[in-house]
């Protein structure tokens, strides 16, 4: 099997989209909705808090009422505040996972890929998959997060370590303000660290991704083949693309003409044809030049007079090759009749010697 060392060609990567196999990287956008999501949430919070405290208050309204319509009652609010609270939360979620998605390989609908595939129940393959290189990539990949976010939450922690330990014997309403400080050091270091392992992960990934779409250069060709056509053709036609113009050709004049003929052919609507036999070289004689216009092939009459050059009157034969190109073999529909008037020009070669 010959090794796959060529990069992917665009038909390729094409053709691979189509399936819905495109470059995709989880950490950047889950980056980007973890993101999005606690800053929204950080702009909220204080409202959160002023709501919580609210509900406290009502929570005490309700000691008179009976514990079940309370606790009814209770329940009702507290889903409404969590649902006011957690809806736009949603919504900034699911539009940064599907901004991230777009910003990767922008807006596909790929149905193949949603067909059932029997071989991804191959238990061998599953195992060949866990220990790829993609898969142990990942698992590094997870662990230095994890790393990353337990160092984050030490380094964010730490300076604050007195301020907690007195947090029990400070005011009730500044445990909020404090919690919210330190959940904000926490992510905000965090999310320094998650940027640059997560803009590693994506180049590994990327370059994992391109390694798998790899072709073998029989692959290259065959595709060339297939969507511009042969290479020799090719390769012929850049030569002519690239190869000097050719030089003015002089048009070639009757009287030159007459000289190479063996007989020329008119009819009544002032048209005319030369043609010559060459015997030893072609099968079948050729078109050597036609003229039209009334004087023009009087003129040229007169001239094959004088050089004793036969004119035969054939008004159907010069009809039909009057549609053909000078240079051009008469076609098979004029061989009888032209040669029937090979045969008469043989004939009246023999009777020369005679009358002389």
């Amino acid at each position: 099997m010959a090794e796959k060392n060529e990069q992917p060609t665009p038909k390729k990567i094409r053709d691979e989209r189509k399936k819905g196999n495109v470059f995709k990287n989880e950490g950047g956008p889950l980056l980007l909705l973890i993101t999005l999501a606690m800053e929204f949430i950080f702009i909220m919070m204080e409202r959160g808090i002023d709501r919580l405290q609210q509900l406290f208050t009502v929570a005490l309204s309700f000691m008179t009422l009976p514990f079940i319509t309370a606790a009814k009652r209770l329940t009702q609010l507290l889903v409404v505040e969590l649902s006011i609270f957690l809806a736009p939360v949603l919504g900034v979620a699911i539009a940064a996972r599907l901004l991230g998605n777009w910003l990767q390989f922008g807006f596909l609908i790929a149905p193949e890929s949603a067909m059932p595939k029997f071989e991804r129940l191959n238990p061998l393959q599953k195992i060949q998959q866990m220990f790829s290189t993609r898969e142990l990539s990942e698992l590094v990949s997870s662990l230095l997060k994890f790393l990353t976010i337990v160092y984050a939450s030490y380094s964010a922690v730490y300076p604050h370590i007195n301020e907690i330990l007195f947090l029990a014997a400070s005011p009730l309403m500044r445990l909020p303000q404090v919690l919210r400080n330190l959940v904000s050091d926490i992510f905000h270091h965090m999310l320094i660290l998650l940027a640059v392992w997560t803009a590693l992960d994506f180049g590994l990934q990327k370059y994992l991704f391109i390694k798998t779409q790899r072709m073998s250069i029989e692959e290259v060709r065959r595709e060339n083949k297939d969507t511009e056509g042969d290479p020799h053709i090719k390769s012929y036609r850049r030569s002519l693309m690239m190869s000097p113009p050719p030089m003015p050709v002089d048009v070639p004049q009757p009287g030159e003409m007459l000289k190479l003929a063996d007989v020329v052919l008119n009819d009544a609507a002032s048209r005319a044809v030369l043609l010559r036999y060459e015997q030893q070289n072609v099968a079948l004689p050729h078109i050597l030049f036609k003229q039209q216009g009334k004087d023009a092939v009087s003129g040229l009459l007169d001239s094959a007079r004088a050089l004793n050059i036969p004119v035969i009157d054939a008004p159907q034969l010069v009809h039909l090759l009057m549609q053909y190109e000078s240079g051009h073999a008469i076609p098979r529909q004029a061989i009888a009749h032209t040669a029937y008037i090979y045969n008469q020009l043989q004939q009246m070669k023999k009777r020369e010697p005679e009358t002389a």
